[in-house]
């Protein structure tokens, strides 16, 4: 029987008969259940985006835009990335 691949991101692939998780490989056969989770933003992350779109927006000098700009895009990336955590 040869190996179909179900699944492949970011150091995990799912096949027919192994799942590998980094340096990790289940056989299948002990896999019982399988989930991914996304964390929320964490309330001094929710702040730091707040302060960064309110400088982005409200700023005229050209260090607070770039740096309302850096904070803007530092959230974007978090809530944007995939799961890294499967189990």
């Amino acid at each position: 029987m040869s190996e179909h691949t179900y699944y492949t991101d970011a150091g995990v692939q799912v096949t027919n008969a192994r799942f590998i998780c980094g340096d990790r490989t289940l056989a299948m056969s002990g896999v019982t259940a399988v989930s991914a989770q996304r964390h929320a933003l964490t309330k001094p992350q929710q702040l730091l985006l707040t302060c960064g779109v309110l400088l982005f927006l409200l700023a005229d000098p050209a260090f607070l835009r770039v740096s309302g700009a850096l904070m803007t895009a530092y959230a974007a990336w978090f809530l944007l990335r995939p799961p890294t955590r499967w189990w």
